[in-house]
């Protein structure tokens, strides 16, 4: 996680807490619900199960515990990277219809996110063309960050790569297409 975002994140969550409402579930009741509520806009897509499982698996075995244990309640196939350093700081969070992980290795942050919730949008053609075709992943850069888009298996997902300011990493696209190409199935349930 960013060293930048983790303190708005922080006062964010303060700010939540300082609101009225009922204790939080703990990490075992989270882990445990199969099914939340879908807000009426959005769509729950159906995952292609079948295709997922064609996808290179990440046996695991390589993840932390607390992870695995997460598995069996997220919706989606989980898509992670064959980076046993990247692995090894993997914090996970999710429900039946996402996933969120975010992980790092040399001051570089990792974020992939996966759902297979849709809400349906009005574009004009020029954005539509300008996106490009659905099929192929999108690459963006905001500053030291990252961020390529695509969907797989009807699950939109996104990889954030954040290095400090003028890492090696971050120089070129190549090490954020290699991290995308190079992941692998870890999990989910159908």
């Amino acid at each position: 996680m960013s060293q930048r975002l983790l303190p708005l994140l922080l006062l964010a969550g303060c700010v939540a807490r300082a609101q009225e409402e009922p204790p939080a579930d703990t990490r075992e009741e989270r882990a445990t619900k199969s099914s939340w509520p879908v807000p009426d806009e959005w769509a729950s897509r159906e995952v292609d199960w079948a295709d997922a499982q064609r996808t290179r698996a990440i046996d695991p075995d390589r993840l932390p515990a607390e992870v695995r244990a997460q598995l069996p309640a997220i919706g989606v196939p989980v898509l992670l990277p064959d980076n046993d350093t990247l692995l090894k700081s993997l914090w996970m969070t999710g429900t039946d219809f996402w996933y969120a992980a975010s992980m790092s290795e040399d001051g570089v942050g990792v974020l992939i996110r996966g759902t297979r919730l849709a809400r349906p949008m009005e574009m004009a053609p020029a954005d539509l063309r300008r996106m490009g075709p659905a099929e192929e992943p999108m690459l963006t850069r905001v500053h030291d960050i990252i961020s390529i888009t695509w969907s797989d298996y009807n699950v939109a997902y996104n990889l954030e790569i954040e290095c400090p300011q003028g890492h090696r990493r971050c120089q070129d696209d190549d090490f954020a297409l290699k991290l995308q190409a190079g992941l692998g199935l870890a999990g989910g349930d159908r």
